[in-house]
């Protein structure tokens, strides 16, 4: 079975943070054992991936030697578009918030990708859209965690904070850290031990309009999106996902 595999993005999220604090990652006690291959994932292009065991175990060495067990919020607030690729490059380029959804639901697999992988799901209830993805194994705790975080701050900076709301984050987990500090990342009800991880938003958020929205620029992109997806190696959830539809 091959290993989850995540964007080179968030190692250079990790680089950028421990910069930020007058640190540098290749000088860290903990991670000496890791530098050959620290050195080697950052030498790679930021929007390739790998694999999610290493980033876990360089995430969870940095967060004990520096007692931050919010590390990955922290570094979420450093999140760019690049840090996702294509994908996030598509996600600021959309003209609305409906529009980068579908993006997101259609080409995850450029940030995120494996076996155990499910689909994202996107469905409505009442006046709510619920963005959904299943539970799959507690090690992946923190890559949800740090996707949910980087994924959200980013919105904020694609569309009108004041009018962009969260209206609540479900974990399947529970939490990994104290809960005030998924309060004040997410400003919003938080939830845990759920049946799964979702998003909540008011459907009328789906009309928010970007003002980075580039049209021109989204063909070139959905060009370079479908050629990478093209390319990736067709997973069972996928494949019983493409037979349903």
């Amino acid at each position: 079975m091959q290993e989850l595999q995540i964007p080179n993005g968030y190692f250079q999220l990790l680089h950028m943070y421990l910069q930020q604090q007058d640190m540098d990652i290749f000088s860290l006690a903990c991670l000496e054992p890791h530098q050959a291959q620290l050195r080697y994932v950052l030498s790679l292009p930021i929007d390739s991936q790998s694999t999610y065991s290493f980033f876990a175990e360089v995430m969870q060495l940095t967060q004990k030697q520096m007692d931050c067990p919010q590390l990955v919020f922290e570094m979420a607030c450093l999140i760019r578009p690049e840090h996702f690729g294509v994908l996030g490059y598509m996600a600021t380029r959309s003209n609305s918030v409906a529009e980068a959804l579908q993006y997101v639901i259609r080409f995850s697999r450029l940030v995120i990708d494996g076996a155990d992988v499910s689909p994202i799901q996107m469905h409505q209830r009442d006046k709510k859209i619920c963005l959904s993805w299943p539970f799959h194994d507690l090690k992946y705790a923190l890559l949800n965690e740090m996707t949910m975080a980087c994924m959200v701050h980013l919105a904020r900076q694609i569309f009108p904070a004041q009018k962009f709301q969260l209206l609540q984050i479900n974990f399947a987990h529970s939490p990994e850290m104290a809960d005030d500090h998924y309060q004040r990342f997410f400003a919003c009800k938080v939830e845990f031990k759920q049946s799964d991880y979702s998003f909540e938003i008011n459907v009328e958020n789906l009309e928010l309009k970007s003002e980075l929205a580039d049209p021109s620029l989204m063909q070139l992109l959905l060009r370079q999106a479908e050629d990478a997806i093209a390319a990736k190696p067709l997973f069972k959830t996928y494949l019983n996902l493409l037979t349903w539809v």
